[in-house]
């Protein structure tokens, strides 16, 4: 720990000493080198370790560790900060801060004191010089003492900064009455765990950043195998706490650069369970109706627009698409019907048309052979065309436009021949599902 120490301050001298010697070169030139080396022995002195270790105790009074800084509540706010000991045992059916297995402290108080948190934070073989302060074990300081009462001194500065100041809380720190019967409350102030935040970030940058997880990462794009696998935090939101100047919040807020990572704790949303159009004869085509009524909208917007042109390639061509993409909607809504292989046998209670329900209902025909021989004959397609083709003209129909059964067989033909290649398809799924059973 004592070499820790020497180096902890020697690094403090190194990057002093350089913001020195850059500060030097933008002074007058009439400067002697002379005052200049004197000037700079002087400022050297200063990182002698007994000289800084003296100053440093002093100003330990300024800094308290903590796991709850008060100023993530609001930056001017004065009010204590609260330090909890870790106990990975406890049990209180939810996760909070003594329960973290590794948990950090945070510093909180004079930003230009932090330099003596970062001493305090020094470990060797797991034990920081914090905790042997706090334990009289002065071994570590021992090398650099001048004095029995000069070591005295230092262990009684350090330990002001592990000492619990006495706790206030203050106009700007978040205060709930919390009513505990009688008519009486409790006064609570809830405050940022700053020891969990710091826990979350690194488990987070670990998964993200790691040079093991941009390993996987890189062999999941190439398709490779991995034996660890990748670990994603979906949704996750950031919060920023102390704007340029985050060392003001707390050591660990400004280790972060003033990041703390929030997961999505939003409740789930209420999804509809699909239910299949059987309350009435047009049941699927009115929901067909909601579900396209955009497309329709805009396909006869376009038509009345051209309907004084020359039938052309490209007017075609985009008329056909819009027809597609009709049929792509209708196809994908029947597909969830068809699905919904939980309620095999629904149709039968239904009103639709029989040939709508041997299209929406195939899981049917395992266990009614009836229906199966109806639905392997084909001949339902034709009828679902047939509705399909009159339906959209009924939707495209204007005053300005007229379809009439030519159409109507145009857009049932190109219906009738996708069913015919899907249709194979599901009841190949269904027979293999009625083998399983």
């Amino acid at each position: 720990m004592s070499e820790r120490i020497k180096d902890y301050i020697q690094g403090r001298a190194s990057a002093r000493l350089e913001k020195w010697d850059k500060e030097a070169e933008k002074l007058h030139p009439d400067v002697l080198e002379s005052e200049l080396l004197n000037l700079r022995a002087a400022e050297m002195a200063k990182f002698e370790a007994n000289t800084w270790l003296s100053d440093a105790a002093q100003r330990a009074k300024q800094i308290s560790f903590a796991t709850h800084p008060p100023k993530y509540t609001h930056s001017d706010s004065k009010s204590s900060s609260v330090f909890m000991s870790g106990n990975p045992s406890a049990s209180f059916g939810y996760l909070c801060t003594v329960q973290l297995a590794t948990m950090q402290s945070d510093v909180v108080g004079n930003a230009a004191a932090l330099d003596v948190a970062g001493l305090l934070q020094l470990e060797h073989e797991g034990i920081s010089l914090a905790q042997q302060i706090a334990a009289n074990d002065l071994s570590a300081l021992q090398p650099f003492a001048t004095s029995e009462a000069q070591l005295l001194e230092w262990q009684q500065g350090f330990a002001q900064a592990l000492q619990n100041k006495e706790l206030r809380s203050h106009a700007l720190a978040k205060q709930l009455y919390f009513p505990v019967g009688d008519g009486q409350y409790h006064l609570i102030s809830p405050l940022f765990s700053s020891s969990m935040a710091q826990a979350l970030h690194q488990r987070i940058s670990e998964s993200r950043f790691s040079e093991a997880a941009k390993a996987i990462r890189q062999l999941k794009r190439e398709e490779k195998f991995s034996a660890e696998p990748t670990v994603d935090y979906p949704d996750v939101a950031v919060q920023t706490y102390g704007g340029t100047k985050p060392q003001n919040i707390s050591l660990l807020n400004s280790s972060r650069r003033g990041q703390a990572y929030l997961l999505n704790c939003r409740p789930p949303e209420w999804k509809d369970l699909p239910k299949p159009p059987s309350e009435t004869k047009d049941a699927f085509w009115r929901e067909l109706n909601r579900r396209t009524w955009r497309r329709t909208r805009d396909l006869k917007n376009y038509l009345i627009r051209v309907k004084d042109r020359n039938s052309t390639a490209i007017i075609r061509d985009l008329r056909a698409q819009w027809i597609d993409d009709i049929i792509d909607i209708l196809l994908q809504y029947a597909a969830s019907i068809q699905a919904m292989g939980e309620h095999a046998g629904w149709s039968a209670q239904s009103k639709l048309p029989f040939d709508e329900q041997l299209w929406l209902d195939p899981w049917r025909a395992v266990s009614d052979a009836d229906f199966r021989a109806a639905r392997e004959r084909n001949d339902w397609q034709q009828g679902v065309a047939k509705r399909f083709g009159l339906w959209l003209n009924q939707r495209l129909f204007d005053q300005d436009l007229f379809f009439g059964d030519v159409e109507a067989k145009e857009w049932a033909g190109e219906l009738e021949g996708k069913l015919a290649r899907l249709s194979d398809d599901i009841a190949d799924l269904a027979q293999s599902q009625g083998d399983q059973q």
